[in-house]
């Protein structure tokens, strides 16, 4: 599903197949039980979804981010790793979606602004992602975070790919 712009809606990812939803809501409750939390506090799943994020097991961390969010939880400041875990997998498209998401919550993250605009530059929207990379780097002006080095690099990239149309 689409906006009026034609762009992706941070929700579009989620499975809209009853036989799927029911699977979250059928399971919510013994879930809970195995993991030893209550399901009313999702803190716990939030925090496994974290971990295995953090262990590079990104299938299985964005199983349970579209899961907690099919079921109405707001990941407020995990859309970011939610959005790393698509763009890990090949799913640009999705990740572009939940960076921008995250970008509205917090809108100077150098990693969220650098990774939106690598992305963008992949698909060949070379200014829109000068823009993010540019905002990226005038985050950091003691030029020592990771992103903004980064995004330093796809800006000359960008540059490269202007001058060669």
């Amino acid at each position: 599903m689409t906006d009026k712009n034609n762009k992706a809606k941070p929700t579009d990812h989620i499975s809209k197949d009853p036989k799927d939803l029911s699977f979250w809501l059928q399971g919510k409750q013994s879930l809970g039980q195995s993991l030893g939390f209550k399901f009313d506090d999702f803190k716990g799943l939030l925090a496994l979804a974290d971990d295995y994020y953090k262990r590079q097991l990104y299938e299985d961390a964005l199983r349970l981010y579209k899961g907690m969010e099919a079921l109405g939880f707001d990941l407020g400041a995990h859309y970011g790793p939610f959005a790393a875990c698509y763009q890990l997998t090949g799913q640009p498209h999705l990740a572009l979606s939940l960076y921008l998401e995250a970008l509205k919550r917090t809108p100077h993250d150098t990693s969220y602004l650098t990774n939106a605009g690598e992305i963008l530059l992949s698909r060949g929207k070379i200014y829109e992602a000068a823009d993010l990379l540019q905002k990226a780097v005038s985050l950091d002006p003691h030029k020592n975070d990771k992103a903004a080095m980064r995004a330093r690099a796809l800006l000359l990239k960008a540059q490269r790919m202007v001058k060669a149309k």
